[in-house]
């Protein structure tokens, strides 16, 4: 069970912001496939293979970009001089190198300002680069991990936990926050079939998710207060927008977007044939 639902466009957006949205990006990335697949597989039974033609949005672009952003980031972490104005310079340096990112990422220099602009699949969010660094290298305490390994009243914690004390040889590489995150979150199928760098490794989110039979539910809020009868257009419509079911609807809409049971399709038009 996994809930998607997660996206965040703050007053002020941090590191924490940038994690949790490049995870959303791939589960969102992975939800459109699954969504695509489905449908080209039904073309095909019904013997339209090659008839119609869906096109899958392809955010690759926009998660390379993100996941060059945690390595330089991670390569930023190795300098001694390491600092957030230096990580800021790193991330307008790499959106120079290639056209297709300037399309999602701006870095905002001016009036003093220290803020990079990313264009999400849900929307623009910009971040305020103060306290990248250091937030990236938080660590969880050692005697936290022991006492909770140890804990008798959290069982289901215990070999997790245990395996994060012993860690193997390339774990203990994962020194920062965003290291540890690419890690164990992976990349999605296409990305991955593609040989980009951070591949998904055996036990990350995404190859997890690539080996199971995924089933979601949307829920949206009508309005903020929770009141009854109460619709608020504007709030619903971007939920609609950062849960990607435009983008689905849009997917059905060149597949079958009329769809009848096949009795009820019987009944309708059975006099059709009778006066054939």
């Amino acid at each position: 069970i996994l809930d998607i639902f997660g996206f965040e466009i703050l007053a002020s957006n941090s590191f924490e912001q940038l994690c949790i949205n490049y995870t959303n990006e791939l589960l969102q990335e992975h939800f459109n496939e699954m969504v695509y697949h489905r449908e080209v597989a039904l073309l095909k039974d019904e013997g339209l293979d090659g008839a119609l033609e869906i096109k899958l949005t392809d955010n690759g672009p926009r998660l390379s970009l993100l996941a060059t952003l945690f390595a330089r980031l991670d390569d930023q972490q190795k300098s001694k001089l390491a600092s957030d104005n230096g990580f800021l310079s790193s991330v307008k340096a790499a959106v120079a190198e290639r056209r297709e990112w300037k399309e999602f990422c701006a870095v905002d220099e001016r009036h003093g300002e220290r803020t990079f602009l990313v264009v999400h699949y849900a929307g623009r969010v910009t971040y305020q680069v103060e306290g990248f660094t250091a937030k990236n290298n938080d660590k969880v305490y050692g005697d936290v991990t022991k006492l909770l390994s140890s804990a008798a009243a959290v069982t289901i914690l215990k070999q997790p936990l245990a395996d994060a004390l012993t860690e193997s040889a390339d774990a203990k590489k994962l020194q920062t926050v965003s290291a540890k995150m690419r890690h164990g979150i992976g990349v999605v199928g296409r990305a991955a079939d593609k040989g980009r760098k951070g591949a998904s490794t055996e036990g990350s989110l995404m190859a997890i998710l690539t080996e199971t039979t995924p089933h979601y539910v949307r829920c949206i809020k009508p309005n903020e207060s929770k009141a009854a009868l109460g619709y608020a257009h504007a709030e619903v419509l971007t939920q609609l927008k950062y849960l990607g079911i435009l983008e689905v609807v849009r997917i059905r809409a060149e597949g079958l977007p009329v769809r009848m049971p096949y009795a009820s399709f019987v009944r309708r038009f059975r006099g059709l044939l009778e006066f054939g």
